[in-house]
């Protein structure tokens, strides 16, 4: 298991998240459904290979997790500067 390609992965996730939040925000997107079907199927493909990666659902559902409680402890952190 390589972490660096882990930590690759995670941040694919995490970009696919973004993207489908600020298309939320983003009232004149025309295809919406499209377009977060896509990021739906992005994120489900990464969260495969990252279970390949790392052996089980279980170890790939705590590192994502524990991914976004990162970034959002992060974006607090910031919010509060």
């Amino acid at each position: 298991m390589s972490g660096s390609e882990i930590a690759r992965i995670l941040q694919q996730i995490r970009e696919e998240e973004e993207a489908a939040q600020r298309v939320l925000a983003d009232y004149a997107v025309v295809g919406l459904h499209a377009f977060m079907n896509a990021r739906t199927e992005n994120i489900g493909r990464y969260t495969r290979t990252l279970v390949d990666l790392v052996g089980s659902e279980q170890a790939a559902m705590a590192l994502i997790i524990a991914d976004q409680e990162s970034v959002a402890g992060d974006a607090k952190h910031v919010s509060l500067c």
